[in-house]
């Protein structure tokens, strides 16, 4: 399980980018070809309607399972880290089960959120925002996580932003003198 603000299980920091649902749908159509496509389908199934906050229900076969699947990403997608835990958290849960099935890692996860410019990574098994995509909501990678503003990255816009008051000035703290 991710570990992130736990204020979002309840107030979501926003929807995950379009793409990101197709492409994590690929990869979990890709794990069920190692074995029983249903009992697959429905192990993610289960992960993703527990993020969106629904009733999970057995599908009766696995074209079902499939769609099923597909409407509960969708409706999971609407909390970003929920979403890209529902998907971590399940393969983690294969992996504990079947060692010897091939399982998508953080970096090709990270891969699919950075391409489809999501604002998040997973970093020390926590989601995090890397992108100006989400300016109100990166947060720090350490374990004691908090939201605070995000600095672009081009030095000279910094000193625009900061004049402009679309972002604050950082506070150093002086050192400590021992």
């Amino acid at each position: 399980m991710l570990r992130f603000n736990n204020q979002w299980r309840f107030d979501s920091p926003g929807a995950i980018e379009p793409g990101v649902v197709g492409d994590f749908l690929n990869l979990i159509n890709r794990i069920s070809g190692q074995g029983s496509r249903k009992a697959i389908l429905e192990h993610f199934k289960s992960a993703f309607a527990a993020a969106a906050g629904v009733p999970y229900h057995s599908s009766s076969d696995a074209s079902w399972a499939a769609s099923d699947l597909e409407r509960a990403m969708n409706e999971a997608a609407a909390n970003a880290p929920l979403f890209i835990d529902a998907l971590y958290s399940a393969c983690e849960q294969l992996q504990q089960h079947a060692p010897d099935m091939a399982l998508p890692d953080a970096a090709r996860i990270n891969r699919i959120l950075t391409d489809r410019g999501a604002g998040y990574h997973i970093d020390s098994a926590e989601p995090c925002c890397n992108t100006d995509a989400h300016p109100n909501k990166i947060i720090d990678p350490t374990i004691d996580l908090h939201p605070c503003r995000c600095f672009p990255r081009d030095g000279l816009q910094v000193g625009q932003s900061i004049a402009a008051g679309t972002i604050q000035q950082a506070r150093i703290p002086e050192p400590l003198l021992l």
